[in-house]
């Protein structure tokens, strides 16, 4: 309807935005729009308001902002949809937290939105609560007494299936399954800890050499290994504590000799090396 000269009733505006009579009459009203009191034949009363011609631009004023305000909020169907809920799951958790409620219009009906702040609370809401079964990532670090590398590394290891559900307290963990579960417990029985056991690596440390010197060596020597895991958490070949003074009587007899004899023998030998 184009803009009148000589102004407008309810059911104009109404008709023109799209709207309901009843917001045109709380707009106008609210923004003290003047009207007249025109007769009309064969209408109920005989007597209807016609609004001054700024009433056409009150309420396009408003629903303008309200199309902007309108972006901030999501209905409730969408919030539904986003969560994979009915609608009167959201609406009663929306009654829970006292959340603010406001009505657009959407595709010819009034519907009901919240603010996308408040549907940030009720998303928060939707994560389910672990079941008994299930275990966290700190919890099977506890139990087993393994190291984080240890746990991470199955992980990397086995991909287990895992969710994301609220604890007892009510914070979100990812939760893994009691499949993942029963493996990591077999496996941390199935090998003992490295405790003061060697891996070839800490053995080439430990004697100050090269690692490929050090394993070349240990293997001539046959010094006899032991599946451990290590302080990683990985399966690997350990040598026993003795292994490095094996390795160093191997390859430097004179200075392991050296090194066991008193303090006060080699301080003469040194001093008589220097020809003091």
């Amino acid at each position: 309807m184009p803009k009148s000269k000589d102004g407008y009733t309810t059911s104009d505006l109404a008709s023109t935005f799209q709207v309901s009579r009843y917001l045109v009459q709380r707009l106008l009203t609210e923004n003290s729009v003047p009207y007249e009191m025109e007769i009309v034949q064969g209408q109920a009363g005989g007597r209807v308001r016609r609004y001054k011609p700024v009433s056409y631009r009150v309420i396009q004023q408003y629903l303008g902002q309200d199309r902007r305000k309108k972006d901030q909020y999501i209905s409730i169907r969408q919030a539904a949809l986003a969560l994979g809920r009915e609608d009167v799951w959201v609406q009663n958790r929306v009654n829970e937290l006292g959340c603010e409620v406001l009505h657009f219009k959407m595709q010819g009906r009034m519907a009901r939105y919240i603010s996308r702040k408040d549907f940030r609370l009720i998303k928060r809401l939707n994560v389910p609560v672990a079941p008994p079964e299930w275990v966290t990532y700190s919890e099977i670090m506890r139990r087993l007494g393994k190291s984080e590398d240890w746990v991470k590394n199955r992980i990397k290891k086995y991909k287990p299936q895992s969710m994301l559900c609220r604890d007892s307290r009510g914070h979100h963990r990812v939760f893994y399954s009691p499949t993942f579960w029963d493996e990591l417990e077999s496996e941390a029985t199935l090998y003992p800890a490295c405790g003061d056991w060697l891996t070839v690596s800490e053995v080439a440390r430990e004697a100050r050499i090269d690692r490929c010197v050090a394993q070349y060596h240990l293997k001539n020597l046959k010094i006899p290994t032991e599946k451990r895991l290590d302080k990683s958490g990985w399966v690997r070949d350990h040598y026993p504590p003795k292994a490095v003074e094996i390795l160093l009587e191997k390859l430097f007899p004179a200075v392991v000799r050296d090194a066991q004899r008193p303090a006060a023998y080699r301080h003469e030998h040194a001093v008589a090396y220097a020809g003091l």
